[in-house]
């Protein structure tokens, strides 16, 4: 499965009485394919788990943090649908860089490292729907 969709995906919350609108871009990113896979999973884990708009601002920021912090080595045309060892070791690398950034006592690397894990299971869970028996 290829994502071929890639318009900026738009989240609406509300801060009090304004409409926010999150939006991430995957053609804003070296790694566009990817941005979109993120993207849509976020948008489905927060229709079905109902996330609220806080805990989806921290995905989106994660999102955002993980596709800048990739390597320009790893091919742009990557996305979730076809892992490979390079995606895997640039998750890796990016959750070790965290480690030293902010330290062992810190939890957000291991925060954002259960985000991502969540939302890569969650397009997995994604592709396993959408394949016809």
């Amino acid at each position: 499965m290829t994502v071929e969709d890639l318009s900026p995906r738009v989240f609406a919350r509300e801060d009090g009485t304004v409409l926010r609108r999150l939006r991430i871009a995957p053609l804003d990113h070296r790694h566009p394919r990817l941005a979109a896979n993120l993207a849509d999973a976020l948008q489905t884990l927060r229709s079905t788990t109902a996330l609220s708009d806080g805990t989806t601002y921290h995905y989106k920021r994660l999102i955002i943090t993980l596709l800048s912090a990739l390597p320009t080595a790893l091919p742009s045309i990557v996305d979730l649908s076809s892992p490979s060892a390079a995606l895997t070791n640039a998750f890796y690398d990016w959750e070790a860089s965290l480690l030293g950034h902010y330290g062992h006592r810190s939890a957000v690397p291991q925060s954002h490292g259960k985000r991502l894990r969540r939302l890569v299971r969650t397009t997995a869970l994604q592709g396993a729907r959408s394949t016809p028996d």
